[in-house]
Formats: structure tokens, C-alpha cells, sequence
């Protein structure tokens, strides 16, 4: 089959490629009501609603989150962006199975580049923290895309700029451990990537005179290590450091923006703040990357490297405090470690934010902390009263089954796309 020109957006999307170049009515009147109409045809039609998903890569919780779909009487079928003839499959997804939207997870630019083309709506959900400026341009996306975020502080800036945008908090994405005869092996563990040698390491060593860049990034990243509850948009904090950034460009191999520079520092900060908590409790048992290993420090165990979707689980629950430390430009959501060790019946200790307080009772569900010394406080006083800890555990686990589900989120996901395609 013979790729059809609008189709060679997706592989021009990287590079801003114009939908005028395919003679696509873009601005004014005429394209909001011819878009208006398609939309109206596609809810109108005889049938239930259909869903064609694009995975960019597969994993294991993305049968989960299409069974979501069919439980909510949703057709489903589905395309990885990897397989052969991609863009043929998609064409004739489209043209012969007429699907009410597109589905993908995470957000995609080329996805929304070729929607006015296909006409078809794009609903994206994405699950990490948006660092990268491309998301938050006048341009980056159009009427037919609907987008849903983990994070409060993207949904706000996207729908500054104009667009569809949802919060829609995230769901567990491991095996279900439900019924597994539960026994302790470790006091205290974190599951987690130490993101040693991470973007800001390699950037700096790249430079020069990595002494110098070190030096001039320093007051910045204790100014935002200073505050537990640092500021949300770390771009903007960054805006007032323009002769900083143009200090760092000079001479530089790699470009520095606000935006690469934000993404480096944020990272950073992240880094530090796990790590400095995760001191705060002596003899703490760590799984994750390699990139723990030799870089750790007496008193903290690296055990090696383990598999999510299987292989986190039976930790959770063999822990008999788990801790999840949130990254300080990431406050404003949940990480996917939140509901995946309350899943697994696990004991939950993690940093006291606005967000998690929305979903989770504190004392009740999970526990949390404000401090490095009610931290340490209270991981004392779990390990010896095993009856409190215990119980939390439990009804953490029956929360997050009654309420936290990919059906409940997907549930949620579609009433505010039927709103939106009506």
C-alpha cells in the first residue's frame, strides 16, 4: 500500500513539519465547524464507541488497560508504532474500522500532527512529569486532541496555552500479588533508579571545565533543595536566570536553554533529595538500576536490579515499611510506586504532598512524612508496632482495589471524551 502524503507528518514531526504543506484548512471558522462536524458524525454513529490504541512500546499493563476498555463496552484494536508498515496499518485502521479516537499512552506529537489529516480525535495520557518546552507551545497541539496528565501543574500550563486538557492520577501497573502468603524478609526498602550518572553528571563532565559549571549550578540547586516544597514550574524559576544560562552557553559542547537546563536541575534535585532520605534511614535495603551499585554509603544494602511487573510486588509485601520519595519538581502527582506497593499489601511511607492527600487518608491508607526527622521518627515507630502497621497496610490495599483501578481511571478517561466528542 502506498503511504498517502499526509501520512509523512508523523515521520516530519520532529521536525514542525506544516500540515499546510498537505493543504489542510489549519486557522478560522471553517475549520472548527468541518471539524465540529466530524466529530459529531463520529459519536453519532450506530454502534458503540471504538478505540484504536497506539502503543509506542509495549509493556506488560497495557493488556490491563485495554481489557479497561472493553469493560466499559469499548471495541478495541490496537498497533505498536514499532511493527512493520506502521503507517499503512494505521491509514487502514482509521479508513476501515472508523474508530471514535485514538488512544496512546504517553502523549504523542506525531499522533497529533496527523490528526487534522485523519480525522480523528487523539486522547493521550501521559504518566510522567512534562520537562520538555516542545509540550507547552501555542502549536504543540490542535482541536482534536483531548489530553490527560498525572501532574496538576501540566494540566494548568496546557490549558493556559488553550487545549483539552485533564487531570486523570495514575493506576498501578504490576502483576496482582493478591492471595500470596505474605512473609518479611527486610525491615525497611525502596524500589527505585538512583539516577547516578544521570543527564546533569554527563552534561557537566562534558563541559571544559566541569569544576566551573559545577560551581555555577550549585546555588541554584541549594536554593532548591533549601525548601521541602520547592516551586512547581521549574522553568520559570529558571527565567530569572538568564545570565546564568548564557554564562553556561559560552564555550559550551552541548546547547543550554531553559528548558534543557530545567530537565538537568530538576533531575538533579530529584537525585539528591532520594538520596539524602534515604540516608536518614540506617540500614535501608535498596533494589533498582545498576547505577546503585558502588555508589551507595554505610548502612544502605544494594540488593541488585529487579523486573516491575512481576518482580517488585513480592517485595512490597515481603517490606515491612516501603518507602516512595517523591522528586521535588514532581509534587503536584503520584508516582505509579504509590499504588503498586499499596496493591501488593505493602506498609507505605512517602512524602506528604497535596496530591497524595486527595486520593489517600493519612494514618489510615498509607503514612507520610514532612522531615527528614519525622521520617526517621516514624520508621522507628512501625518497626516496633507491627498491629498499626499492619492494619494500615491492609486498608491501604482495599482502597486502591475499590478506587484506583484502571477500570475506574479508563471509566473516568471516557466520560470526559464523550463530553468533549458531543
Amino acid at each position: 500500500m502506498k503511504v498517502p502524503v499526509w501520512l509523512a507528518v508523523y515521520r516530519n514531526a520532529g521536525r514542525q513539519a506544516s500540515i499546510r504543506k498537505v493543504g489542510l484548512l489549519t486557522t478560522g471558522a471553517i475549520w472548527r465547524m468541518l471539524a465540529r462536524a466530524v466529530l459529531w458524525v463520529c459519536v453519532n454513529r450506530e454502534g458503540g464507541m471504538r478505540v484504536l490504541i497506539v502503543w509506542r512500546q509495549r509493556f506488560r499493563f497495557h493488556d490491563e488497560v485495554a481489557d479497561a476498555f472493553r469493560q466499559w463496552g469499548v471495541a478495541v484494536e490496537t498497533l505498536l508504532v514499532e511493527d512493520p508498515d506502521f503507517l499503512e496499518k494505521l491509514a487502514d485502521g482509521v479508513v476501515r474500522w472508523q474508530p471514535d479516537f485514538l488512544f496512546t499512552m504517553p502523549i504523542s506529537l506525531p499522533l497529533s500532527r496527523l490528526a487534522p489529516a485523519l480525522k480523528c480525535p487523539v486522547v493521550h495520557w501521559e504518566l510522567d512529569k512534562l520537562m520538555n518546552g516542545e509540550w507547552f507551545k501555542p502549536d504543540s497541539f490542535t482541536y482534536y486532541d483531548i489530553l490527560f496528565s498525572t501532574y496538576r501543574q501540566d494540566v494548568v500550563q496546557l490549558r493556559e496555552l488553550g487545549f483539552n486538557s485533564y487531570y486523570l492520577p495514575f493506576s498501578y501497573d504490576i502483576k496482582d500479588q493478591n492471595g500470596q502468603e505474605k512473609g518479611y524478609r527486610w525491615d525497611v526498602s525502596f524500589v527505585g533508579s538512583g539516577e547516578r550518572g544521570y543527564p546533569y553528571r554527563k552534561y557537566v563532565e562534558a563541559q571544559p571545565d566541569p569544576g566551573a559549571v559545577d560551581g555555577l549550578f550549585e546555588p541554584l540547586l541549594a536554593g532548591l533543595m533549601a525548601a521541602w516544597e520547592p516551586p512547581a514550574d521549574f522553568r520559570a524559576r529558571l527565567a530569572a536566570h538568564a545570565d546564568l544560562l548564557e554564562r553556561l552557553s559560552v564555550g559550551s559542547p552541548a546547547p543550554l536553554d531553559a528548558d534543557f537546563a530545567a530537565s538537568l536541575l530538576a533531575k538533579e534535585a530529584g537525585r539528591r533529595h532520594r538520596e539524602v532520605c534515604l540516608r536518614a534511614v540506617p540500614g535501608v535495603v535498596v533494589f533498582g538500576a545498576e547505577d546503585w551499585r558502588g555508589n551507595g554509603w554505610e548502612g544502605m544494602h544494594y540488593l541488585g536490579p529487579v523486573e516491575q511487573y512481576e518482580g517488585s510486588g513480592p517485595i512490597f509485601a515481603a517490606s515491612r515499611i516501603n518507602l516512595s520519595i517523591t522528586r521535588p519538581h514532581a509534587r503536584c502527582g503520584l508516582t505509579d510506586r504509590i499504588f503498586n506497593v499499596l496493591l501488593s499489601g505493602g506498609f507505605l511511607l512517602t512524602d506528604r504532598t497535596a496530591a497524595l492527600l486527595e486520593l489517600f487518608e493519612e494514618g489510615r491508607d498509607l503514612e507520610t512524612f514532612g522531615s527528614l526527622e519525622e521520617l526517621a521518627d516514624k520508621v522507628a515507630f512501625y518497626l516496633a508496632h507491627p498491629a498499626p502497621r499492619e492494619a494500615i497496610a491492609r486498608r491501604g490495599a482495599e482502597t486502591v482495589r475499590a478506587g484506583h483501578t484502571f477500570v475506574r481511571r479508563i471509566g473516568e478517561l471516557l466520560e470526559v471524551t464523550r463530553s468533549q466528542l458531543s
